[in-house]
C-alpha cells in the first residue's frame, strides 16, 4: 500500500520493450518501490505494445515543470527524456548509467544510432545540474560517471529474480538438442556489432575442427542492425558452418530453455556495460569465456575464463578444455556460483533502498 506521506518517484527511459534489460530492471524497481511504500510511474519515449500496460509514453507528461519531481533516469542513448529532465526545473534525480556503446560501432550499419549515441554522449554531462546521484550499473561505468563529472556517484548492479527463471517448465521443443549427444554453445545478446558475434563465429569455427559434433545459438533480435546480420550469415555460409542457429528475438520461456542445453557461453563483446547474460550462465550452472573487454572484468571478477586477446584457435583450444577437464570446468562453475551471490536480490535491493533514502528520503509531499 502506498504511504502518501513519501514521493512518488518517476522513472524515465529512452524505451521500454518486451526482452530489453533495461526494460527489465524498470520493472524491478517498480516493484521494490511499491513493496516500500512509494507509488512509481514509468515513462518512456518509446513504449513497445507488450509493454503499454507498465509504461506510460512521453507524450503524456502532464505535470508542470515548476512541480517537485524525484526521478530515476535509466541513462543509454539520446533521447527526449533528456531535454524534458532539463525543463523540469524542481526535479531531483537519480541518474542510472547503463553505458553509451561507442557510436563507430553502428557506422555503415545504423546511421540514426550512430547520431543517437552522439546525441547521449553529448547531452550526459548536462544532467549534473539535476542529477543528486549518479549510479553505475558497474563500477566501470561509474568511472566513466566520474569521468564525465558527476560528482556523487556509487554503483547499483542489475539483479535478477531467479525464481522467476526456476518456474519456467521444461522445453519439448528444444528437447532434442539436449539429448543428441552434441555440444551446444551459447551467446546472448542482440546482434550488434560491439557484441562482435563474428568472432564467436570465428572461435566456433576453430572448434568444430575439434569438436564437429558441436553447434552454436546466437540469441538475441537483429531489429535495426538487420546489414550486420545479413554480413554474418554470409560469413556463416562462407565458413561452411551449417550448425550456426540465429534465433531471432525468443521470449523469456525459450531462452531459459536455452541456458538449459546451453554448456558454454562464450562471449567475445568489445563493449558491456555490465553484461546480464553472464549472471544468466552463472546461475544455470553454465561455465563461461568472454573475451576482457570494459565491463565484462567486474561483472565476472575473478570467476569464468577471461581471455585476453583474440587469437581464434587458441581460444578455441580454451573453449575445449573448459569442456573436456571435468575438475576444472567444477572449479569454474563452483566460483560463478559465490560470484553470483554478489548480486543477489537481497543485496541490490538493500542497496537501492540506501540510495533512494538518500536521494529523496528527506522529501515529504504527496506526488
Amino acid at each position: 500500500m502506498a504511504d502518501y506521506r513519501k514521493p512518488t518517484i518517476y522513472q524515465f527511459a529512452a524505451a521500454v520493450s518486451y526482452g530489453d534489460a533495461i526494460t527489465d530492471y524498470c520493472l524491478a524497481i517498480r516493484d521494490a518501490l511499491h513493496s516500500w511504500g512509494y507509488r512509481c510511474e514509468i515513462y518512456a519515449e518509446h513504449v513497445g505494445s507488450r509493454l503499454s500496460q507498465e509504461a506510460h509514453s512521453l507524450q503524456e507528461w502532464a505535470l508542470p515543470n515548476d512541480v517537485p519531481v524525484c526521478g530515476i533516469y535509466h541513462y543509454s542513448i539520446g533521447s527526449q527524456v533528456t531535454a524534458l529532465i532539463r525543463r523540469l526545473t524542481n526535479a531531483r534525480l537519480i541518474l542510472v548509467y547503463h553505458n553509451l556503446t561507442p557510436a563507430h560501432y553502428f557506422e555503415d550499419v545504423n546511421p540514426l544510432m550512430v547520431e543517437l549515441l552522439k546525441k547521449g554522449q553529448s547531452d550526459l554531462p548536462t544532467l549534473i545540474p539535476r542529477t543528486v546521484l549518479a549510479l553505475g550499473v558497474s563500477e566501470y561505468n561509474r568511472l566513466e560517471l566520474v569521468e564525465a563529472g558527476f560528482d556523487r556517484t556509487g554503483v547499483l548492479p542489475i539483479a535478477l529474480d531467479f525464481e522467476r527463471y526456476d518456474r519456467v517448465p521444461t522445453s519439448r521443443k528444444l528437447a532434442h538438442f539436449r539429448q543428441d549427444g552434441w555440444t551446444n554453445l551459447l551467446t546472448v545478446g542482440r546482434i550488434v556489432p560491439n557484441k562482435r558475434q563474428e568472432d564467436v563465429i570465428k572461435v566456433f569455427y576453430y572448434y568444430k575442427h575439434i569438436n564437429p559434433r558441436s553447434r552454436l545459438f546466437l540469441v538475441g533480435s537483429f531489429s535495426g542492425t538487420e546489414r550486420y546480420y545479413t554480413w554474418l550469415r554470409r560469413l556463416v555460409d562462407e565458413l561452411s558452418l551449417p550448425d550456426v542457429h540465429f534465433t531471432g528475438l525468443v521470449d523469456f520461456e525459450e531462452l531459459v530453455n536455452h541456458y538449459r542445453l546451453a554448456h558454454v557461453y562464450v562471449s567475445m563483446s568489445e563493449h558491456e556495460g555490465f553484461g546480464v547474460p553472464f549472471l544468466e550462465s552463472m546461475h544455470f550452472g553454465v561455465p563461461i569465456l568472454a573475451y576482457a573487454a570494459t565491463a565484462v572484468p567486474y561483472t565476472l571478477a575473478d570467476c569464468g575464463m577471461l581471455v585476453q586477446e583474440k587469437c581464434f584457435p587458441v581460444i578455441a583450444e580454451a573453449l575445449h578444455l573448459l569442456l573436456t577437464d571435468a575438475t576444472f570446468r567444477e572449479r569454474i562453475i563452483h566460483r560463478q556460483r559465490e560470484r553470483l551471490a554478489d548480486f543477489s536480490l537481497e543485496k541490490t535491493r538493500a542497496l537501492l533502498q540506501e540510495y533512494i533514502e538518500m536521494a529523496f528520503g528527506s522529501i515529504a509531499m504527496s506526488g
